[in-house]
């Protein structure tokens, strides 16, 4: 589960990512609770274990992207694949069809160095117990802007997509933009009011 050192303290917890937006990184965002319960949600919202993501990057610095809102998944539960948080990092794909060289085609799951453990099987993995969400969330979003899709053509998870960036860059932008449109819409009027995160009224 979320712990109070990872996310915003307060009864109805959030990840506060709102700062992208004041950074220039992120035109909107909004984080859903996809396993809310409809009766008393903001109960106690520390045990939900996924979060998703809805990314809308800054214009200027989207690239391809721009216009599209990309669903992120970032999942804590060990059935999804994630062993033990806060000892091992989450579990990240995204929800839509991308293309994109660090996105693996079909699953949707993220190539990141705070996918992997430090020291682990994959040599670029930075992850250690001490990066909380608030590390983790903001940096993986990234990815989706220009200078984002730059980042994996070492060794890509989509291999094609990756050699697109390096020799023909336009027809990546242009497949990269189309799929984009075609299934990166902005969902987030669809989110039910229970998956939402609490916001209280300053006083």
């Amino acid at each position: 589960m979320a712990f109070i050192r990872d996310t915003k303290r307060g009864k109805n917890v959030t990840l506060n990512l709102e700062h992208l937006i004041e950074a220039g990184t992120a035109k909107n965002i909004v984080v859903q609770f996809p396993d809310a319960p409809e009766e008393n949600p903001e109960d106690d919202m520390y045990k939900y274990k996924r979060w998703w993501i809805h990314y809308t990057p800054a214009d200027e610095i989207a690239g391809p992207f721009k216009g599209a809102t990309i669903r992120v998944e970032f999942s804590l539960r060990k059935r999804d694949g994630c062993g033990a948080w806060p000892n091992t990092p989450p579990v990240m794909k995204v929800l839509d069809p991308i293309w994109h060289p660090n996105v693996q085609t079909g699953s949707g799951s993220i190539c990141h160095p705070y996918a992997y453990p430090e020291g682990g099987a994959h040599a670029n993995g930075i992850f250690t117990c001490k990066h909380t969400l608030q590390d983790i969330i903001p940096t993986v979003l990234l990815l989706f802007t220009e200078e984002g899709i730059q980042t994996g053509t070492d060794d890509p998870l989509n291999v094609e997509a990756g050699a697109e960036v390096v020799n023909d860059y336009a027809k990546y932008c242009k497949k990269a933009s189309t799929m984009a449109f075609e299934h990166c819409m902005d969902r987030t009027a669809e989110i039910p009011m229970h998956q939402r995160p609490i916001v209280e009224a300053e006083e």
